[in-house]
């Protein structure tokens, strides 16, 4: 019994390992302007304290009804800059019976107006914080952006797209940047489409590893897992391409490289089973 326990906790590790952090590139940005949060609040700081700030809410971008104070929890978001009362900061915030904590971010900003206000401090990729601040200078109106070759863009609603990272003061109405419209978010979308295809076969080679293994596991003689090494390159080679896609979309080179850290992590693990496997066999037998 203890070692099926044992078998189990590494399938389930594998599993954990390689499912943790599969989010698409701009991910973040998109679920700060759909409204992935109770609420997007600006507010000034009140008070600061360790793990918690309490702000004065001046407005809420997106989301429900927050009290006018509130004191949110920063949980998995501590502070990376100086916050002292008097500060203004944008909130992304969930709530947990009457207790809110940071969902997606918190972000230093120059003042309680909207409008105007710039973010001066945050840790998102240029393109991304362009929109976004973007997005609350609109008053939570505008949030069709899309990224191209490492440039942001923001569609409006008769499908021109305006550029809005790197800023360039004018926006896309002459005749050449109509055909770009058209060809540019087309090109975008099939990426995205087949990035998040690949999502889906790499869930799946994972789900069929991990039912074939636990098929494997309630035998009562029968090696412990099906061919690691195997799915492990599989999983390694569809986590590559995903990553030189989304590089393609986004111009971020930091992309490519955790996908490429997260294949090697699937490498190791499969090959650290596979020598489990070696092992046992060698000296256990298939008992």
């Amino acid at each position: 019994m203890f070692k099926k326990l044992v078998k189990l906790s590494l399938v389930i590790a594998l599993v954990f390992v390689l499912f943790a952090g599969q989010v698409l590139a701009g991910d973040v940005l998109h679920r700060l302007t759909h409204g992935d949060q109770y609420a997007l609040i600006l507010g000034s700081v009140l008070e600061v304290n360790e793990g918690e700030i309490e702000v004065e809410v001046k407005k809420i971008l997106s989301g429900r009804k927050t009290p006018s104070r509130v004191a949110v929890e920063l949980g998995n978001y501590p502070l990376t800059f100086d916050l002292k009362r008097g500060d203004h900061v944008i909130i992304s915030v969930d709530r947990f019976n009457k207790q809110f904590t940071v969902k997606w971010g918190i972000f230093k900003v120059s003042s309680d107006d909207y409008s105007t206000l710039e973010i001066i401090d945050s840790d998102l990729y240029p393109g991304d914080l362009a929109a976004l601040q973007h997005y609350i200078n609109s008053g939570g109106n505008d949030n069709d952006f899309v990224s191209i070759n490492g440039r942001t863009y923001l569609r409006n609603p008769d499908g021109t797209l305006a550029q809005i990272y790197p800023p360039t003061g004018r926006g896309m109405g002459n005749s050449k940047d109509q055909t770009e419209k058209k060809l540019e978010p087309m090109g975008y979308k099939d990426k995205m489409f087949l990035a998040s295809w690949l999502n889906f076969i790499i869930y799946g080679a994972i789900i069929v590893f991990v039912i074939k293994s636990f098929q494997e596991i309630l035998r009562t003689k029968s090696v412990v897992l099906v061919k690691p090494l195997l799915y492990a390159l599989v999983i390694a080679v569809l986590l590559s391409v995903q990553g030189m896609i989304l590089n393609g979309i986004n111009g971020d080179k930091t992309i490519i490289y955790a996908f490429w850290l997260k294949a090697g992590v699937a490498l190791l693990i499969g090959l650290i089973l596979e020598l489990s496997l070696i092992v046992k066999k060698k000296f256990f037998g298939n008992e």
